[in-house]
């Protein structure tokens, strides 16, 4: 059963979530930034039959999120719904995206990676990168948006000028930049995880 999760779902979702956190930093994000109660933003928890959580779904505007640690899920009740939600693009393990690729027409399929440094003594030091500042969010926020593929997630460069700008102020994101020529050719942010 596939059910809408609500404000006092939000200790399950995320403990779901923490099974493979880093595979799970979009969900994160957009939880914690938007919650449950947004028009542009829906949860449901797909449930087995003694109400175990088996997936966490999301839709972000036209995106949608899929996330399931183990294959136990029923894929043409997941199909049903995902055709019914009706999203541009679909994120998740290639796993479910490839049980799912046949039933659903007019979607793009993007794989989600986990990846994990597991040497982090293998990292060499960039001495041209630099922390990104506040001053800098107007800059990145027109490099984000003047690439496709993050433009979609957006209505507007404003908009994702805001939320960096938010995230910066409160502290839950580091922006690093690479600069050529003074102009900022290149940008990598990291988030807080949480897990409870």
């Amino acid at each position: 059963m596939i059910r809408r999760a609500a404000k006092e779902d939000n200790s399950r979702v995320l403990s779901f979530l923490a099974q493979e956190g880093s595979l799970n930093t979009t969900f994160f994000a957009h939880i914690e930034k938007y919650g449950y109660e947004k028009d542009f933003q829906d949860i449901w928890i797909y449930n087995g039959e003694q109400n175990e959580t088996l997936a966490v779904i999301m839709r972000h505007f036209n995106a949608l999120y899929l996330y399931s640690r183990d294959s136990l899920l029923d894929y043409d009740v997941l199909s049903s719904f995902v055709s019914f939600i009706g999203a541009d693009v679909i994120s998740g393990k290639l796993e479910i995206l490839s049980e799912i690729a046949l039933s659903v027409e007019g979607m793009v399929l993007e794989p989600s990676r986990h990846m994990v440094l597991a040497r982090p003594e293998s990292l060499v030091p960039c001495g041209a990168v630099e922390r990104g500042r506040v001053e800098d969010c107007q800059e990145l926020s027109e490099l984000i948006y003047s690439i496709p593929e993050f433009a979609r997630f957006y209505s507007s460069r404003l908009e994702i000028e805001r939320g960096i700008r938010r995230r910066m102020e409160l502290g839950i994101c580091r922006y690093f930049v690479l600069r050529q020529d003074g102009v900022i050719a290149s940008q990598a942010y990291t988030c807080l995880l949480y897990t409870s």
